[in-house]
Parts: C-alpha cells; sequence; structure tokens
C-alpha cells in the first residue's frame, strides 16, 4: 500500500498543470508622493525627496544631498495616538530632558494653522544617548479619526539648515480625498 501511495503522490507532482502560459505580475512599491495620501497631501520644499514608509511610516521625507539626507518621519495614527502631553513628554526623553506638566506644555508647544487644520509644532533641543547635541522638530495634526506626525531630528546646525524646510512642508499641508 505505501509503495503505491509514494508512487500516486510522485504522478502528481511530476505530471504537474497542463497551463502553457504563465504569468507574473509585480507592482512596484510607489513612492507615498504617488500614492494616496489617504486623507492628507503635502507638497515637498525644493531639493527634498520622499520615499514609501515601511512599518509605522506612512512615508520618509529627505531633505538633503543623497547619501547625506535627514528625515522627517510620516507617521499616521488611529486617533489622539496618546495625547499631546505624553508624545512631547516621550520626545523630551529621547533629548535627554525631563518631563513636563500640562502648564509646561503650554510653553513648550504652539499652535500651528495649515490649510488641514491647527497643527501642534514642538522645537525641541537636548542631547542625544551619544550626549551629541539634537535638535527636534515635531508637528501633531489631528485629521479625522487619526492623528499624523511629522518629525525631524538632526545635530542642531543642520536641522537649522533644515527648518525652514520643515515649516514650509508644514504650512503646505491640506486635506485630499
Amino acid at each position: 500500500m505505501r509503495p503505491l501511495l509514494i508512487s500516486l503522490i510522485a504522478a502528481c507532482c511530476l505530471s504537474g498543470c497542463k497551463a502553457k502560459d504563465v504569468s507574473v505580475t509585480s507592482a512596484p512599491k510607489t513612492p507615498a508622493a504617488a500614492a494616496s495620501k489617504r486623507g492628507l497631501s503635502w507638497t515637498l520644499p525644493a531639493g527634498w525627496r520622499e520615499e514609501a514608509g515601511e512599518g509605522m511610516r506612512f512615508a520618509t521625507l529627505l531633505a538633503g544631498p543623497v547619501g547625506q539626507a535627514y528625515e522627517v518621519s510620516v507617521i499616521r495614527l488611529d486617533g489622539e495616538a496618546g495625547g499631546a502631553l505624553a508624545n512631547v513628554n516621550r520626545w523630551r526623553g529621547q533629548l535627554g530632558l525631563p518631563p513636563i506638566d500640562a502648564a509646561g506644555l503650554d510653553k513648550t508647544t504652539r499652535r500651528l494653522e495649515t490649510p488641514a487644520g491647527p497643527a501642534l509644532f514642538v522645537d525641541l533641543s537636548g542631547r542625544a544617548d551619544s550626549g551629541a547635541p539634537q535638535r527636534m522638530l515635531v508637528a501633531m495634526l489631528p485629521q479625522g479619526a487619526s492623528t499624523w506626525f511629522f518629525k525631524m531630528v538632526a545635530p542642531g546646525p543642520a536641522l537649522k539648515r533644515y527648518a525652514p524646510g520643515f515649516k514650509l512642508l508644514l504650512a503646505s499641508l491640506r486635506p485630499s480625498a
């Protein structure tokens, strides 16, 4: 019985299907610039590039020359995504800064008007784990049932150079279908 079963399995495997045409379809991974922003659109500052996101990132924006560019992470999360105070304290912790309370939040953040609605803007300076000075620019933008985050971290002098472009990016945020 066992040799017969093995023979039948071998015959099925070796015969395969009789289809002569095999088609393979591949779809290139399109950058977020070409894809729907699912509710939010933006215009890149001159010289910036955009790549499709991976994992939590919706997109990665690159400011600066190839190989030396600084990233702007674009993340979209459901709901309030923990709220402003919790997020600001997390970012402060990433720069070695102590947490703040609600009163400190008002002093640390400012409201930034965009065509997509008001965003919470944060400009923090501190030190990375390595001890090197770092600066972080972040915008939180509630949009429908989601919150969008635009975050750029770089050494202070580099971020000073790209901060105007970051602000232009935020000023270009607009709702899309």
